[in-house]
């Protein structure tokens, strides 16, 4: 059986960006780190980060928060990212956002 989870790595971003947001292809991607587990996320730039879902059921998760999260973001205690764009096509989806600050969370900060 193959493996449902597609392999994302930074050489399949980079063509992804350069094929969807030519305007943006000098930018470097690099991973983030600890990026979940529904979806692989990528910084583009400095301002910018790709969230591609790592299994074909999460996809749909991406035109949700497209559609939802601007409207449950004023009523939040929290800044929440805009989407910049969102690509949905032949299955695959990806989501770009803007990065609200490079400070990484921790419950420490929170005061927990």
């Amino acid at each position: 059986m193959p493996d449902p989870k597609p392999t994302i790595d930074t050489d399949l971003v980079r063509r992804l960006v350069n094929a969807q947001f030519p305007q943006w292809r000098h930018l470097p991607v690099s991973p983030v780190t600890f990026g979940g587990w529904d979806n692989r996320t990528f910084h583009l730039g400095n301002d910018m980060t790709l969230r591609l879902p790592s299994a074909a059921p999460y996809a749909l998760q991406v035109e949700k928060e497209h559609r939802w999260l601007p409207r449950l973001a004023p009523l939040l205690p929290l800044p929440i990212p805009g989407c910049v764009r969102q690509v949905l096509q032949n299955g695959a989806a990806m989501m770009l956002v803007m990065r609200l600050g490079a400070e990484r969370a921790s419950c420490a900060r929170a005061g927990r």
